[in-house]
């Protein structure tokens, strides 16, 4: 292993959660560009070998996570400490508020045509979305997505969504 990879290696298992590049620089005593060159040689290090787990870039900062081709086995060892799944009305909601954002609840209800309230704090509950603001005196509040919810989706970033079709066009009426 290349000098220094051993701590780096280890930052990343012990965090829990993706770590910024400054994040691990502060952490190692190195430098942020040792730090972007080392996290890009041990990614491409671990997917030459065929190790069990991978590095990858998540919701802002880097993360160990299980290799694809192992998941199953340790899901299968971490089965009760695995997030339940979602329902499809809560995975409908959290799809408007994701490329919807920032989303008050009334135009999250209007674009679903049905009332979002229990889906809304089951969402807020498992931490994937949170009140981002509340648009202003006596508005209503505001929801968006969360760093919970790029990790549990494995994004980067909120950009990193799939880009929507575009709409059919209407038959307009006479």
């Amino acid at each position: 292993m290349t000098q220094g990879w051993m701590e780096l290696e280890a930052a990343l298992f012990a965090a829990g959660e993706p770590l910024t590049v400054l994040a691990l620089a502060q952490a190692l005593g190195r430098d942020a560009a040792w730090v972007a060159e080392a996290l890009g040689a041990y990614q491409a290090s671990l997917e030459l070998e065929n190790r069990g787990f991978r590095l990858r870039c998540v919701a802002g900062g880097w993360e160990l996570h299980s290799a694809p081709a192992a998941r199953s086995v340790v899901q299968g060892l971490c089965a009760q400490r695995l997030p339940r799944g979602l329902t499809a009305a809560q995975m409908e909601t959290l799809a408007v508020i994701a490329y919807h954002q920032p989303i008050d609840r009334a135009t999250l209800d209007h674009i679903r045509g049905v009332h979002s309230e229990r889906s809304l704090a089951q969402l807020l509950e498992e931490e994937l979305v949170a009140v981002h603001d509340h648009g202003g005196p006596g508005r209503s509040p505001r929801y968006g997505t969360t760093e919970g919810f790029l990790r549990r989706f494995g994004l980067a970033d909120i950009g990193s969504l799939p880009r929507l079709p575009d709409p059919e066009p209407q038959d307009e009426e006479a």
